[in-house]
């Protein structure tokens, strides 16, 4: 049986030499040499960025937490057994901000959570002169104001605004996902770069504590990329979906063979029938029917419409909403209170509901407090790697050349 072996093996290296010199001794092979010039410039590229995402990324995967620590009067709410209706909430924020309209109201209901968290709308200010929104909290029970915030003022906006924007909107959106892009080629060549060899396996595991700084950074730079390089491409990759949703989302569902129109059908919502003169139902009535319909969810957020043709979409939380990326959502029109869709992600195909797996992905939630310390700790490799890998391109080029 081993002779067997080893003829496959003599006659796979006599076919492919090249494969051949990577697996025994990958220093001499050209493969090496070339992806070792892409890996370093794709690092000097989207170092500082990746850096920074990565970090930020880290900083915000607790964030709704850290905001309770951090601004505890917004979320100072009364505890009661009943709410407000939708449209007493709506018309209290509607008083207190005249002339702005409210484009989204974030619920986050939990289960049997006492004292229920605060409803927060999204204001769009008058005349729109700015694509930065206002958040409002209100407490449901009472219908007080508790405070305001500008969606990217507070430091853990300010971090999920860096994390998501790079601070830049629109512009800063497509950066991100470029160097998301690279991030993941890093991944990728950094694999191949750290392989030792076939025959000095055990030395790709180990770092030497006690040996000289430039030996430790190596070391340090080699093996904690190897460890991290599957979790930091699983980011990688989900933040190049997050940053180009439309063509990525309808891209996967295709690859994975879901059905891309269906897809559509749940991430565009119908149009209401205009009818002149009607004013909007009530929502209230709506918000419950949404309920009814799906009694094991609970109240995540109202899209709130717009314009005469938007409708009113309500947006619901299964019981494993947050690890498995499931979601529900009814969708009304807003003259006549008719059903226009109603979705049940966990009703969906294989494909849909692998797609709508990469949030709780990206997010570190698909394990609980685990994977989010998981998390939290890749989210830091990026500035890590980039230092050591600094350092190394330093001694190698900058560095000699100042000495000469």
């Amino acid at each position: 049986m081993s002779l067997a072996v080893d003829e496959r093996a003599q006659k796979t290296e006599g076919a492919f030499p090249w494969l051949s010199t990577f697996w025994h001794h990958p220093r001499k092979s050209w493969i090496r040499r070339a992806l070792f010039q892409v890996h370093l410039w794709s690092g000097i590229s989207v170092g500082i960025i990746a850096t920074l995402v990565g970090i930020s990324g880290s900083a915000i995967v607790y964030k709704n937490a850290l905001d309770k620590i951090l601004t505890p009067k917004l979320f100072q709410t009364a505890s009661a057994e009943q709410r407000l209706s939708t449209d007493q909430l709506l018309a209290a924020a509607h008083a207190a901000h005249p002339g702005w309209s409210i484009s989204y109201a974030s619920i986050q209901q939990k289960y049997n959570a006492q004292p229920p968290e605060p409803w927060v709308f999204y204001l769009v200010p008058p005349e729109r002169r700015t694509t930065r929104l206002t958040l409002a909290y209100f407490d449901p029970a009472t219908g007080k104001e508790l405070g305001t915030i500008g969606e990217a003022s507070g430091i853990m906006n300010w971090l999920a605004e860096l994390h998501f924007h790079l601070l830049g909107g629109p512009t800063g959106t497509i950066v991100n996902g470029i160097g998301a892009a690279l991030l993941l080629l890093l991944c990728m060549t950094g694999i191949v770069l750290w392989w030792p060899g076939r025959h000095r396996l055990h030395s790709g595991f180990k770092i030497q504590w006690k040996a000289r700084w430039l030996r430790l950074n190596w070391d340090i730079h080699s093996v904690f990329g190897f460890w991290c390089s599957i979790p930091l491409a699983i980011e990688a990759f989900t933040g190049v979906y997050y940053c180009f949703f439309v063509p990525m989302a309808a891209a996967m569902v295709f690859i994975l063979g879901g059905d891309v129109h269906q897809w559509h059908e749940m991430s565009i919502p119908p149009r209401s029938t205009v009818i002149a003169g009607q004013a909007s139902v009530p929502l209230e009535p709506l918000v419950q029917e949404a309920l009814q319909r799906h009694p094991d969810c609970i109240l995540r957020g109202l899209a709130l419409p717009l314009s005469p043709s938007d409708p009113l979409s309500v947006q619901l939380d299964p019981p494993h909403a947050e690890d498995r990326g499931q979601y529900a959502q009814v969708v009304f029109d807003r003259y006549s209170g008719k059903v226009l869709s109603d979705v049940d992600s966990r009703n969906q195909s294989l494909a849909i509901r692998l797609v709508l797996f990469i949030r709780p992905l990206h997010f570190g939630t698909f394990a609980g407090h685990w994977s989010r310390i998981a998390w939290i700790l890749v989210g830091l490799m990026p500035g890590v790697l980039f230092f050591t890998g600094f350092v190394m391109w330093w001694r190698r080029v900058p560095a000699r050349l100042l000495r000469s």
